[in-house]
């Protein structure tokens, strides 16, 4: 999977960007707890893009009252971790939770907006400028619109378990701005986190 590369690379005609949560699933159980330390893992081709990513989660985590470490200085980008290697980063930095993004695809979208007919405002003070004005409606012709669509998924686990305890997917509309996709993300993914009472 290619954590974000699409996201950034396809950056096209919306000069804001649109984040939402598409679907979430929590585990049902009354034990449920905000995590203290999260260990945030992005998987991306991009050595680069995953850096800029887990620092931009970590960061916002801690605003928000919860520790947490980037995985790039603990596990190599170059190729897949092994179970051992993940299990060794969680203890050296003290996690009690893992939370893993990555792509889950890309599609290109198109949007019709019909066409429409307006005027200026109408006096009626004679049948001329009447007529004058009313002879120059404007008629917008419909037009179609495309855009750039990126879906994630964001997985948490339990690390005294290493079970899966919540998992969602976003979807990101391209912007002008990458760095504003990327905290756009991240802001939806925390809190969905904070009402499933994962993060305090």
């Amino acid at each position: 999977y290619h954590l974000l590369a699409a996201l950034l690379g396809a950056l096209l005609l919306s000069a804001c960007s649109s984040t939402e949560i598409t679907s979430s699933w929590s585990e049902e159980t009354s034990a449920r707890r905000p995590f203290k330390d999260f260990l945030v893992i992005g998987i991306s081709e991009s050595e680069t893009i995953r850096r800029s990513f887990e620092s931009s989660f970590v960061t916002s985590l801690r605003k928000a009252g919860v520790n947490a470490q980037s995985s790039a200085p603990e596990l190599p980008g170059e190729q897949a971790a092994e179970k051992g290697a993940i299990l060794k980063a969680v203890e050296r930095v003290g996690s009690d939770a893992v939370l893993i993004t990555h792509l889950v695809g890309e599609e290109e979208r198109e949007v019709y907006t019909p066409p429409r007919t307006y005027a200026p405002p109408t006096y009626y003070s004679g049948y001329y400028p009447y007529y004058s004005r009313v002879y120059n409606y404007v008629h917008e012709p419909g037009y179609y619109t495309r855009y750039q669509v990126v879906q994630l998924e964001t997985n948490l686990y339990d690390v005294s378990t290493e079970e899966l305890v919540w998992s969602g997917r976003s979807e990101s509309i391209a912007s002008s701005s990458e760095l504003k996709v990327i905290q756009d993300v991240i802001d939806a993914v925390i809190g969905e986190l904070k009402k499933a009472g994962f993060v305090p």
